[in-house]
């Protein structure tokens, strides 16, 4: 019975301790891209600029209120397998309320790796785009290292770098910065001051833009937090015939520095701080306890396995000796 019972126990050790990495291997992606793809990932934040310029604001430079709406929106019927396609869309608004520009985007990347898979109708502002680097989720396990970091205004990614690490609502976090310098980047569908983008560009008119961008990533998710981005957006114009070496003329677009409304950080720390768990259950604290379970369910059926050969052994050293049978002389 205790053979039986040490052969039942080890194929069970043995089920426990090969189960572990295929929770983290197979299952764990699959969940996540599951995840992604559905209604949860759905975000709305929503970001401030105070005391800024923007072109045509009824304030003035340097007094405006601007409000940015990012949208991130998860098209399950796109996406398939472990690749994940969101639709995404920022939109600016002044103190009025008015939409002034939006820059709609589609990403698709892997569930995974968060890397991106060039596929899918990618595309920035409805011009087709191949995303590189990093977009707006990074790896579950961030590590403490630089990354490229894609950038949707300029439709190129900049490496973004390790800053150390910061406590934001309780969550210990990673924090990122990154330098963008003055490049030139397309032409938007639409700007602000009821400018006619296809006009001013006949005219000339080159758009550039720089940008700092600072971002808190809770590691374990990989899931953003916090974010503080100073842009500049300038016109350049240079007339026709003009001397090659004169300065262009320059209208400030933007300026300012966007941070999350009060309540919204506070909810992306709180879905962090969920997720996490979540995260940490199937990736670490499950295959850990699978394989710890192992360990001990092989130990008890050896434990079995030598009470069972003593007992067979001191069996037979109590048997008595058989008695020669009498042989009969015919």
């Amino acid at each position: 019975m205790r053979r039986k019972s040490s052969l039942i126990l080890l194929v069970a050790a043995v089920f426990c301790v090969a189960l572990a990495p295929l929770l983290r291997e197979f299952v764990f992606p699959k969940l996540v891209a599951k995840a992604l793809a559905g209604e949860d990932a759905y975000r709305v934040v929503v970001l401030d600029a105070n005391n800024a310029t923007l072109l045509g604001a009824p304030e003035g430079p340097g007094r405006a209120k601007v409000t940015a709406i990012q949208t991130i929106r998860p098209n399950a019927k796109d996406s398939h397998g472990d690749t994940i396609v969101w639709d995404l869309n920022l939109a600016v608004l002044d103190s009025t309320g008015k939409v002034v520009s939006q820059l709609p985007e589609r990403y698709a990347f892997d569930a995974a790796t968060q890397i991106p898979k060039n596929c899918c109708g990618e595309s920035v502002d409805a011009a087709p785009a191949a995303h590189t680097g990093l977009a707006y989720k990074w790896p579950f396990y961030t590590g403490k290292r630089d990354y490229n970091y894609y950038d949707a205004q300029a439709h190129a990614a900049n490496v973004i770098g390790y800053q150390g690490t910061a406590r934001r609502g309780g969550l210990e976090t990673y924090r990122f910065e990154q330098q963008i310098p003055w490049t030139k980047i397309p032409m938007p569908r639409q700007l602000p001051g009821g400018l006619d983008p296809i006009a001013i560009e006949k005219d000339g008119a080159q758009l550039w833009y720089t940008a700092t961008r600072k971002v808190w990533v809770e590691p374990v998710t990989g899931m953003p937090v916090y974010v503080e981005e100073s842009r500049t957006e300038e016109l350049r114009t240079t007339a026709p015939g003009a001397d090659p070496n004169a300065k262009p003329v320059v209208t400030r677009v933007f300026d300012g520095t966007f941070t999350p409304r009060a309540g919204w950080s506070e909810q992306l720390i709180a879905d962090a701080k969920s997720q996490r768990a979540k995260v940490r259950a199937v990736h670490d604290t499950i295959p850990l306890v699978l394989v710890g379970l192992g360990v001990v369910l092989f130990l008890v059926a050896l434990g079995l396995q030598f009470v069972a050969d003593r007992k067979v052994a001191a069996a037979a050293r109590i048997a008595p000796e058989p008695v020669p049978t009498p042989v009969e002389v015919g």
